[in-house]
């Protein structure tokens, strides 16, 4: 007997798509129009429950301009929210969402940063540059890109990604002002995640270690994008009977073989944190004998933009 563990980033089907608002952000900055929702969250349960909605592997197209909404209400019920909106830091859409463990990390400076809030002291307006510090590992307070104004000895809009870990980082800053536009971090400790807009009063500037998410009634952080050639993308369908089909029209060999494993190489999680692997298909369950042969079938779609460096420099 002969067993297959498939992976796969994607198959795709491409069709006319076209733009729709998203309601929930011109609702509070009107003139952010154009964009289409790429994901929705709330951060607080992202790790156990993943987005509401998950559009980073439905859309392609060129990114023109990248923006993130983030909305928090608090127990009696006051909304505070900000809008940032950038020109893209990367080609590939997925790259735009929530650090994911195993995933490109972004330490770059962005260009043509504009910010919207209700918060006060949170600066609005059109900004050259901001920076931004997204990634699923741990990190220190050491200034390693040398952010103008930064310190090595708090965590704020300057910091050092490390090479393992989980902590995460999902950060944009306004580094010209000083000051973090919004922050999610320690992105799988669920309600006690770092969440903040503008600086942390108290604490660390970025909210690191604040454990603030628990502060929350609710919490909703949006994704958006503005698309130029955007499609529709259908992807794979990962149930046993499409895996094999895709399988032995690949290799005619594993026709009649059992499907052990199906895992998405770019959207599974578990590695970072030691945490159970998160599998599209697992039939371990089913075979209760020792295999006689096990077999690997790895297949890589390249998507219709560039894939970016693993990491980005300053």
């Amino acid at each position: 007997m002969r067993i297959h563990r498939f992976l796969t980033a994607a198959a795709l089907t491409l069709t006319a798509a076209g733009y729709a608002e998203v309601p929930e952000l011109t609702a509070l900055v009107p003139e952010a129009t154009g964009y289409e929702l790429i994901a929705r969250c709330d951060p607080r349960t992202w790790a156990k429950a993943g987005y509401q909605t998950d559009n980073t592997e439905t859309l392609a197209g060129d990114l023109k301009r990248v923006g993130y909404l983030l909305k928090l209400t608090d127990q009696e019920g006051n909304l505070s929210w900000v809008f940032a909106a950038m020109d893209p830091f990367t080609d590939t859409i997925a790259d735009i969402a929530v650090p994911a463990s195993g995933g490109n990390a972004f330490q770059d400076y962005v260009n043509n940063l504009e910010v919207f809030s209700n918060v006060p002291g949170v600066k609005t307006g059109k900004f050259e540059k901001g920076n931004i510090e997204f990634w699923a590992t741990n990190y220190v307070a050491a200034n390693a890109k040398q952010i103008p104004g930064a310190s090595d000895k708090t965590f704020d809009f300057g910091d050092r990604k490390s090479a393992d870990g989980s902590y995460g980082s999902m950060q944009l800053h306004n580094y010209p002002e000083k000051q973090t536009v919004f922050s999610f971090s320690n992105l799988r400790a669920g309600a006690n995640c770092d969440l903040g807009i503008g600086n942390n009063p108290s604490g660390n500037p970025d909210w690191t270690f604040s454990k603030s998410g628990n502060k929350y009634k609710s919490a909703e952080l949006f994704v958006v994008a503005q698309i130029d050639n955007m499609k529709t993308v259908t992807p794979f369908r990962y149930d046993e009977k499409t895996v094999m089909e895709k399988a032995a029209s690949l290799v005619p060999e594993t026709a009649g073989k059992k499907l052990l494993y199906a895992y998405n190489l770019r959207t599974g999680s578990g590695f970072g944190d030691k945490s159970r692997v998160n599998y599209q298909v697992d039939n371990s369950a089913q075979f209760t004998a020792r295999p006689a042969r096990v077999g690997y079938l790895m297949v890589l779609t390249r998507l219709l933009s560039p894939t970016p460096d693993p990491v980005r420099r300053l």
